[in-house]
């Protein structure tokens, strides 16, 4: 078994924390977990790849010298899981200051004008469009896949200066619990931020945040070596419920 992993740049974070377990002796002998990462999620709102018969060409000039196809090179189908980050990274849509005149329908606190529900999941799965796109043709061609949560917001996060906090908060529960729909209907599993990462109000933990004092958005290198050890953790679970699938039938 193999492990993949691509996708925004919070899978710097991961590549980091992963040499840092490594370089303490800290990660199990199997399996590998490879990371390369495509950068910026800018591009992943946009046609980053064309779609062949058997696999993915990225044709986005910086994701290509990273990832030039999907599946990869000398990964084999049926051994390799491959790990996507970006599907979780909601700060586009919650960092606006249209949130804080604004709330969606159902969901607190119900400050100012309601919005539909429906209206921010077709919004959501609009930004989302090409992300879903890979991941449906890596399902079509056979191969395992999962999906890599980014860290949810901070505290410093700059939109706190926009969007009240419990709105914020709201927002990012919702786009979450929307985007985990969509897998679960394609039984795409979710690599989770653990529940040991956040406060009691929502909020990533300040201990993670990124070593940058400026950048509001990233985590540091001891959440990424978290999450490393999650996806390791993820591949053990789907190992056994192979197993089991495989003495069902």
């Amino acid at each position: 078994m193999k492990l993949f992993l691509t996708g925004d740049s919070h899978v710097a974070a991961i590549k980091r924390g992963h040499a840092l377990l490594a370089s303490r002796g800290q990660l199990p002998a199997a399996p590998p977990l490879v990371i390369r990462p495509f950068g910026s999620a800018v591009q992943m709102r946009t046609s980053f790849f064309v779609e062949h018969d058997d696999h993915l060409e990225i044709t986005d000039p910086v994701y290509r010298k990273r990832v030039p196809v999907l599946p990869a090179r000398g990964f084999a189908t049926g051994s390799t899981i491959y790990l996507l980050a970006g599907p979780f990274n909601f700060s586009a849509v919650w960092a606006r200051p249209f949130w804080r005149h604004h709330w969606v329908t159902g969901m607190p606190p119900r400050v100012g004008r309601p919005y539909s529900l429906g209206t921010l999941r077709h919004g959501l799965m609009a930004r989302l469009y090409y992300q879903f796109r890979l991941i449906d043709k890596l399902l079509t061609l056979g191969q395992r896949l999962a999906v890599v949560e980014s860290p949810g917001p901070f505290r410093h996060h700059p939109a706190l200066g926009l969007v009240r906090a419990d709105s914020l908060v709201a927002l990012h529960r919702l786009c979450r619990r929307l985007v985990r729909d969509e897998l679960a209907r394609r039984d795409v599993g979710v690599v989770a931020v653990p529940a040991e990462c956040w406060d009691d109000d929502g909020f990533i933990q300040a201990r993670f945040r990124s070593d940058n004092p400026e950048d509001g958005h990233h985590a540091n290198t001891e959440f990424g070596a978290v999450m490393a050890m999650e996806c390791l953790r993820f591949s053990g679970q789907e190992a056994i419920r192979g197993q089991v699938a495989g003495v069902a039938r």
